[in-house]
């Protein structure tokens, strides 16, 4: 951020995207990083992680955007089945690289550059 500055930058500081964790009812196991059925409630799994930028931020005197809180709401707004479109859950048998699909609540795919 320094060098950025120095040479008469403006950096912004982001925190994490949210991680769409919708965690089971109890008794339901998780299977390959997501779970045979999800509960209603998106749970953050960043804790205290989110502050440090913002933290900065502040100590830094540049801006800071809560891109966590904005996939937040995004996510919570499309619910639990529709939130799946913006992240990378491949079903089996769409494509040769991944011919056994693939359930990734971590990472966006490009459906999310057009929202």
């Amino acid at each position: 951020m320094n060098g950025t500055c120095a040479k008469g930058g403006n950096p912004v500081l982001f925190n994490s995207i949210v991680r769409r964790n919708f965690p089971p009812p109890k008794g339901v196991t998780e299977i390959k990083g997501s779970y045979e059925k999800e509960g209603p409630v998106l749970v953050d799994t960043h804790g205290k992680y989110l502050e440090s930028p913002r933290r900065v931020a502040g100590e830094m005197n540049v801006s800071f955007i809560d891109l966590n809180k904005l996939i937040h709401d995004l996510v919570t707004g499309m619910g639990v089945e529709n939130s799946r479109k913006l992240f990378m859950w491949i079903p089996s048998g769409q494509y040769e690289f991944c011919p056994e699909g693939k359930i990734d609540n971590t990472h966006l795919n490009i459906y999310m550059v057009d929202v």
